[in-house]
């Protein structure tokens, strides 16, 4: 059976998330992040979107972004791949890193917008690996709060 097509149109805005298999753990260090991160700028680079918000967990991810002329799966498909491999590559691996393909809900109104925001910026206070969302490395509301400029590929937009 055939997969359902995921919903497109020019400059949709999705909350996109991905699992560890198994809910393993996706990002073991700082490198793995960062690893992640470039992808994320590379494919920015390639199918312009705009990145609102971002936060990477030890073994998930989200993002909250807004395509431009491309559809989502040209921006995932290759992030996921890309990391997959080298992932596997880095710690002798062999098989899925990821538990399916990633998930991602349209976002149609500005109130469900800032739910995701919100959501994603208070997951790892959630998880409790930090008290506030300032404080976590792997988000972006902290450099947003501070005016310090994001590192490639985790920016707020443009």
């Amino acid at each position: 059976m055939a997969r359902k097509q995921r919903e497109w149109y020019e400059n949709a805005s999705y909350h996109v998330m991905g699992r560890g298999n198994r809910r393993t753990a996706i990002f073991k260090s700082d490198e793995d992040n960062i690893f992640f991160l470039m992808q994320l700028a590379q494919e920015k680079d390639k199918h312009p979107f705009d990145l609102h918000a971002c936060c990477l967990m030890t073994n998930h991810f989200h993002l909250e972004l807004t395509t431009k002329n491309e559809p989502i799966w040209k921006i995932m498909k290759p992030i996921m791949q890309n990391y997959a491999m080298w992932f596997n590559q880095r710690y002798g691996y062999i098989g899925h890193v990821f538990d399916s393909r990633y998930t991602s809900c349209l976002i149609e109104d500005d109130r469900y917008f800032l739910e995701v925001s919100r959501y994603i910026h208070l997951n790892p206070v959630k998880a409790q690996m930090v008290r506030e969302p300032l404080a976590y490395k792997y988000s972006n509301p902290g450099h947003w709060c501070r005016g310090v400029r994001p590192a490639k590929g985790a920016s707020h937009s443009g």
